[in-house]
């Protein structure tokens, strides 16, 4: 099954399903060429997610395998050469996001990340910076929320209290909505949001009531960080 994360640059098109990423120019049927084949075929999971910079696909191979364990890999688009960015045995990996030209993911963002887990920036030729490491005992990042001029938003989570966004900037975490009236807190497979290079802001969809699960509950919410 062809995935929805497929784009266009220049003549070509590249998608994916979840065991290959491909590139073609339509030319023929031919035309159509593999970039990349996820490994451990018999345990399960496979390539979770494609994003593109200029010169980079970036995408997760995730598999059930302790001798494979979750990989963040890159191809360049140039040399169609595939290297491997991360990799984690103490979690797992979650959607990240594109912003000026950069990828930002955290890792690992599990349970088993408490203590651990941080932020990490990809340059468009593979340079990864770590931006952020959450080092408190009772808290691990989810999740990537987008990024504005103000810093990168994020889910937290607390293993006493719940989850937190907060905007990171200059190694610091500062809670968007912690303790407040509003108290919007993420909850399940929501939390998912968007960030455009053209736009100082980030969107988002999560829970409008405190403690309200409902789908009937969910609002848009934005923040500048």
């Amino acid at each position: 099954v062809i995935q929805s994360d497929y784009f266009h640059k220049g003549n070509f098109t590249y998608f994916r399903t979840s065991d290959k990423i491909y590139k073609t120019d339509y030319t023929s049927a031919a035309s159509i060429q593999t970039l990349a084949t996820r490994q451990n075929l018999g345990f399960g999971g496979g390539i979770n997610e494609m994003q593109h910079t200029t010169n980079s696909i970036i995408y997760w191979e995730v598999t059930t395998s302790t001798v494979s364990p979750p990989q963040l890999k890159r191809i360049d688009l140039i040399t169609n050469n595939i290297t491997k960015l991360d990799s984690s045995t103490t979690g797992t990996y979650d959607y990240g996001t594109v912003y000026n030209n950069e990828y930002y993911y955290c890792t690992p963002f599990g349970p088993s990340s408490v203590g651990v887990s941080k932020v990490i920036k990809v340059s468009d030729n593979g340079t990864k910076t770590v931006l952020y490491t959450e080092t408190a005992p009772n808290k691990n990042l989810l999740r990537i929320i987008g990024v504005t001029p103000n810093g990168v938003i994020a889910i937290i989570a607390t293993t006493s209290t719940g989850k937190e966004y907060v905007s990171i900037s200059g190694s610091v975490a500062t809670p968007l909505n912690f303790n407040t009236v509003a108290n919007s807190r993420p909850s399940g497979d929501i939390g998912v949001g968007t960030s455009r290079t053209t736009s100082s802001l980030v969107y988002f969809v999560t829970l409008d009531t405190l403690y309200t699960v409902n789908s009937s509950n969910k609002a848009l919410w934005v923040t500048d960080g």
